[in-house]
């Protein structure tokens, strides 16, 4: 194994398309086409997904799919092509790539004509989207006065051409064109690529695929037009069909990292260990993702920093999985609290994480024991648990006279329950490492600060 590794985008086997489809983005895929299937009008349909989250990993195998089922397939990264001043010339000459070659030449005929017919195209396209009307008046601007009329139709006619030609070579198939990214470029570029498709390839049995972040999209519009922009309204002049990547089983993709990242204690018995332990670093970690909406990118993200400090940590030594977890998501997603808290009371902290916990099982036990136990001093905890149960024993005569007591005497004994574990595991933690619990998240930053601020 390299002494690093991080996750690298992975090449497409042709002959096993979805092999390395861990989240079941197939059986969407093949959804989506079956609601397409049948679409013979000109179309456009949105995937929103935000980013990091698989977008781009999906949009790559249904596009292979497609291909492997027959379909004429074009595929343009916006981003990619971003630095160009316009993106007519790089989006047709995808469409034409993907075309046989004899039918590529026909195509490239068609749109050398398109070009020399429209002169300015990035002012031309973005002044056209408000319509014919305001089409027709930016081209009587940009043409010679005496002639707007027939240099307007000489336009139309080359534009029409080139969609026949679109039509006729697809014949009774169609031609799906993933356009991605586009969230990322530069507002103008980003908006021309729109009005593209809007206004020259209206095309029978051509599909547009717009992978899109739609909100950070709307704020690209924005940027462009200004705030008082309706960018939703917008969006909606284009798209014709609104489907969305289903949320991702973020403990699958964890476990799936584990394993890549080769993540474990070389001696099995101690894996299960909160302590000294790897094995249940998953179980927490993806807990918490879920809890901070962390994308599939930032987990990778998180999962190779994990994959440096545990060279950086003896197999056999402390790790405290459940606070490693915790301090590896602070650090990426609440930078603020990470820096801080050692100054953060417990009470302060568990009662931020239970707003953004939604389960309740051993493991949010084991996260709440585990932080009172690096949290608390030993005396306080020492002091509380003399106060809870003399507390207790007051309320054990109190009850038979007082209903009320009897409930109270419930909420103190599965406090007691909660303290004694945490006693408990310091006697552990002393037995066998001799460290002082609240060392430990001051041992776990210092491995982490070799790691660069992200959040």
């Amino acid at each position: 194994m390299s002494i690093c590794q991080k996750i690298q985008d992975l090449e497409i086997d042709t002959q096993d398309i979805w092999k390395d489809d861990i989240l079941n983005r197939k059986e969407v895929a093949e959804d989506f086409t079956r609601i397409l299937a049948d679409t013979q009008q000109p179309f456009v349909v949105s995937v929103d997904a935000s980013y990091g989250m698989g977008k781009t990993f999906f949009l790559n195998r249904w596009r292979e799919q497609l291909k492997k089922d027959g379909y004429q397939v074009a595929f343009f990264n916006a981003w990619n092509t971003d630095w160009e001043k316009e993106p007519l010339v790089p989006f047709i000459k995808t469409i034409i790539d993907s075309f046989p070659r004899d039918i590529g030449e026909i195509l490239k005929e068609k749109s050398i004509e398109i070009l020399k017919s429209i002169k300015d195209y990035s002012n031309f396209i973005i002044e056209c989207s408000g319509g014919p009307q305001n089409t027709l008046k930016k081209i009587a601007q940009i043409i010679n006065p005496d002639d707007k009329i027939e240099q307007y139709e000489v336009k139309q006619k080359v534009i029409n051409d080139f969609r026949n030609t679109i039509c006729e070579k697809i014949k009774d198939n169609k031609l799906f064109i993933f356009v991605d990214e586009l969230e990322r470029c530069r507002p103008t570029y980003a908006v021309e690529v729109l009005e593209t498709i809007k206004h020259i390839f209206d095309i029978p049995n051509v599909i547009f695929i717009l992978g899109i972040d739609r909100t950070q999209l709307k704020h690209t519009i924005s940027a462009l037009y200004g705030p008082d922009m309706d960018g939703e309204g917008y969006l909606k002049r284009f798209v014709d069909l609104e489907l969305h990547l289903p949320k991702p089983n973020r403990e699958i993709f964890c476990k799936v990292l584990m394993d890549k990242f080769a993540i474990k204690n070389k001696k099995a018995y101690d894996s299960n260990s909160i302590i000294n332990g790897w094995g249940c670093y998953c179980d927490y970690f993806s807990i918490l993702a879920d809890g901070y909406d962390l994308s599939l990118r930032e987990i990778s993200q998180c999962f190779t920093d994990i994959s440096i400090i545990q060279k950086m940590v003896p197999d056999n030594y402390l790790k405290m999985s459940p606070i490693l977890a915790l301090l590896m998501i602070l650090k990426h997603k609440k930078y603020s609290i990470y820096q801080n808290i050692e100054k953060i009371s417990f009470y302060d902290l568990w009662k931020e994480l239970e707003k953004i916990i939604n389960a309740n099982n051993d493991n949010i036990t084991c996260l709440k024991h585990c932080l009172m136990l690096v949290m608390i001093p030993f005396n306080d905890l020492h002091k509380t648990i003399s106060e809870l149960e003399n507390e207790n024993t007051r309320l054990n005569h109190e009850k038979q006279s007082n209903p009320a007591a009897a409930m109270r005497q419930e909420e103190i004994i599965k406090k007691l329950k909660d303290y004694h574990n945490v006693y408990q595991m310091h006697d552990d933690l002393d037995r066998r490492f001799r460290i002082d619990a609240r060392g430990i998240i001051p041992y776990l930053k210092q491995k982490m600060e070799y790691l660069s601020k992200t959040d």
